[in-house]
């Protein structure tokens, strides 16, 4: 059985919404990361300043957005456009070597420069973290059900009790 004739698939509600994972996963789109690609940056942003570097970000955000979108509606065929050097991607990448510096990727808003592989923050990651998991979480019971983002860190230390199973919601 392959991943499009799965059972799941055939339930509107999970389709329509997981609509562009599945198109990701069957090859019909293109994952956004591709997409971030082709929204060029300038040369000179890795030497902009880190609240300049956000604005640069929420700047390319939009020209990503509308792109997105072309691709989406079907009249641009991402294979059109050249994946760039200095891309959006390229952007957010520097972004993260940033924020490293001062962490703040979980609630404990430690800001301890994880850089330094001698400092741990409270959740104990160092540089080599991963996000193994990141979605939409919508909470499990009615009355506190709020959309949030989740993440859950394949490093992640088990002494941190920031939340249960390593998982921290914003």
């Amino acid at each position: 059985m392959g991943f499009q004739s799965l059972d799941v698939w055939r339930v509107p509600e999970v389709r329509g919404r997981l609509d562009w994972y599945f198109r990701v996963a069957v090859n019909e789109m293109p994952a956004k990361y591709l997409v971030c690609r082709r929204v060029e940056a300038p040369p000179d942003f890795r030497e902009m300043g880190e609240d300049e570097l956000w604005r640069l970000h929420e700047k390319l955000s939009e020209s990503f957005h509308k792109l997105l979108e072309q691709v989406k509606k079907g009249s641009l065929e991402l294979a059109e456009l050249p994946a760039f050097r200095d891309s959006f991607l390229s952007v957010k990448v520097e972004l993260v070597k940033r924020m490293v510096r001062h962490c703040n990727f979980c609630r404990w808003n430690c800001r301890v420069d994880r850089s330094n592989p001698t400092k741990l923050g409270t959740c104990q990651l160092d540089t080599t973290s991963r996000v193994s998991t990141y979605f939409h979480h919508r909470g499990e019971e009615l009355p506190i059900r709020a959309p949030r983002e989740a993440e859950q860190y394949s490093s992640h230390h088990a002494t941190c009790a920031a939340s249960s199973a390593s998982t921290h919601t914003q």
